[in-house]
């Protein structure tokens, strides 16, 4: 142990990524470097280096004598990353190339770029290893998810999915999903974003334990709206379809036509919409001047006329709804009598309910109101900085995604207000598996 804390003297600053023989000031080759980029590997995906400590001779002896702890989320990569840090050099992968490529092929990825390059043309040996570093960078930053700000904290990039902890409030992973992501549904197993970019748009589903993209299919139209309830996914569609998907398979179950499909208003060309809510054993789907009643368990539809239709949520026996005028609107779920009127300056574009209260983001004002359900009056405001489009309950919590980068925590019991960065610009929003997805674009 004297021997490994007089050399920590002289290795200061590098201690995180020393491989053993480095330390032990034995002959090194270019495994040194491998070992280095693998703790750089799992410094990306974990926030931390495998093997620091509270003092540098802890570190040190972690290098030497430590397994590395096992990658919270990435199974997959646990062998991968106890090769690349093999204690005894000649258990190590030859080179970075081989490394990356195996951390690639363990994601299921496929093969880089430079290994298809490889495959055409021969090139020397100190090239690929240049080669091997730069690609070692593109799949860090893209590929392997997230990317490090200077106090370690992972940032996340446009179109991508962000994952928060709601206990460290901080992002726990960011993974790369289609262009443009939009709605943001989740459950206890799976987590979908819609791709509004990807042709007439796609749906990305992510698993939230891997934190990596399963699947990404289309469902024949624009989709505009997701909700994860009553174990199915629910999507509704621009052009007034709402459809019923299988989440494990992405397999459609069912679908249906809504009224007055495919219509808009004068003013907002996406009226005639799919918008979904649930609630009361019932999936609620509004389009262009109606709400209809969808009953999971027999597939029948009953339409209803409505003067108010557009994004909403069901809460406290009551359909709440925004969207076609300004203002927050109370719904009789059955037979869509406005039951009262909340005067606001804004139509919102999204509402939840939740934790006592009915929940509406305000785009133009740049805040979320907090609507009491007993007496219809806005109860408070709070600041989000930036255009929020959605919010989400959870945790104990409401959560709204700002475009300035930035998720808030909103704790209605205290009215404190916490800005988590995130990066990008953050759209849309759910809570399910016990944290907080957002997209970001």
């Amino acid at each position: 142990m004297r021997e490994l804390v007089q050399a920590s003297g002289r290795l200061a600053g590098t201690l995180d990524y020393l491989a053993p023989e480095q330390i032990r000031q034995g002959d090194v080759d270019g495994r040194v470097d491998q070992y280095a980029l693998a703790c750089v590997l799992y410094e990306c995906l974990a926030g931390r280096p495998p093997f620091r400590r509270e003092s540098e001779a802890q570190t040190l002896w972690g290098h030497m004598q430590e397994a590395p702890p096992p990658l919270p989320g990435y199974p997959e990569l646990d062998g991968v990353l106890a090769r690349g840090l093999a204690k005894h050099v000649a258990e190590r992968y030859e080179d970075c190339g081989q490394l990356v490529e195996s951390a690639r092929a363990a994601l299921g990825l496929g093969p880089s770029r430079g290994v298809l390059l490889r495959r055409r043309r021969r090139l020397g040996r100190r090239l690929l290893l240049v080669g091997a570093a730069l690609i070692a960078v593109a799949v860090i930053v893209a590929a392997l998810i997230a990317t490090l700000g200077s106090k370690g904290a992972i940032v996340a990039h446009p179109n991508s999915i962000a994952a928060v902890d709601p206990s460290s409030r901080k992002v726990a992973a960011a993974v790369p999903v289609g262009d443009a992501p939009t709605i943001v549904a989740a459950s206890d197993r799976w987590v979908w974003v819609i791709n509004s970019n990807d042709g007439a748009g796609t749906i990305s589903r992510i698993d939230p334990r891997r934190k990596r993209v399963v699947s990404t299919f289309s469902v024949g139209g624009s989709p505009s709206d997701l909700l994860a309830a009553g174990g199915s996914l629910w999507v509704g569609t621009k052009e007034g379809r709402v459809l019923e998907i299988e989440p494990a398979t992405d397999i459609e179950i069912a679908s249906w036509r809504l009224p007055n499909a495919g219509r808009s208003s004068p003013f907002v060309d996406d009226r005639g919409a799919g918008f979904l809510a649930y609630g009361a054993n019932t999936l609620w789907a509004a389009s262009f001047r109606s709400i209809s009643r969808i009953d999971p368990a027999t597939s029948k539809l009953l339409p209803g006329r409505s003067t108010v239709w557009g994004p909403f949520d069901y809460g406290f026996g009551s359909l709440w709804t925004t969207g076609s005028d300004t203002g927050l609107f109370r719904l009789a779920p059955r037979t869509l009598r406005r039951q009262a009127t909340v005067a606001l300056p804004t139509s919102g574009l999204d509402v939840a309910v939740g934790l006592g209260s009915v929940w509406l983001p305000d785009d133009e004002g740049r805040r979320v109101w907090q609507i009491d359900p007993k007496e219809d009056v806005v109860q408070a405001t709070y600041p989000t900085g930036g255009r929020t489009f959605a919010a989400a309950v959870g945790a104990g919590a409401v959560w709204a995604p700002s475009d300035d980068g930035s998720v808030v925590r909103i704790d209605p019991s205290t009215g404190n207000v916490e800005r988590i960065r995130v990066g990008g610009a953050p759209t849309g929003i759910a809570y399910g598996g016990g944290l907080v997805w957002t997209s970001v674009q």
